[in-house]
């Protein structure tokens, strides 16, 4: 049994256990804090929606809490630029009255993007995006696998 998969110079854990769950949220914990160092602007332009989305410290904390709990969602999150890059939207949804992470949205945007190297795994990248209340920009709110 493959007990991880190496990618993008990355050891991510296949397993369910607590240990994995952890060691995969550290991942995507360093690879945000990496990457807000490398954009400081914290936005990519989605070239089907003509508009930046923006990655928070809220996007973080979302995306290490789902997507840390597998290893294809955790692949995912290594494709960030690209993802945000050409997510396709899918559908918009009410946000969650009471969900304290989706207060300052006015509904959700779901967006799908399939990353080429993650074809194999038979899984597409699941984007989804706040639309904010006060002036209506994208905020990236999670990021897995679908």
């Amino acid at each position: 049994m493959i007990k991880s998969v190496k990618y993008k110079s990355y050891n991510i854990p296949t397993g369910r256990s607590a240990t994995d769950i952890s060691t995969r949220r550290r991942i995507i914990e360093q690879f945000y804090e990496k990457w807000f160092k490398e954009n400081p602007t914290k936005r990519i332009k989605n070239i089907i929606l003509n508009e930046f989305i923006y990655v928070n410290q809220k996007s973080k904390k979302e995306t290490v809490a789902h997507a840390g709990k597998s290893f294809l969602s955790t692949m995912h999150v290594l494709n960030l630029d690209l993802i945000l890059r050409i997510a396709v939207p899918t559908k918009e949804i009410e946000r969650k009255d009471g969900s304290e992470g989706q207060k300052h949205f006015q509904k959700l945007l779901l967006m799908e993007a399939i990353v080429p190297s993650l074809v194999k795994y038979g899984k597409v990248g699941k984007l989804t995006i706040g639309i904010k209340k006060v002036d209506s920009s994208k905020i990236q709110y999670c990021l897995t696998a679908k």
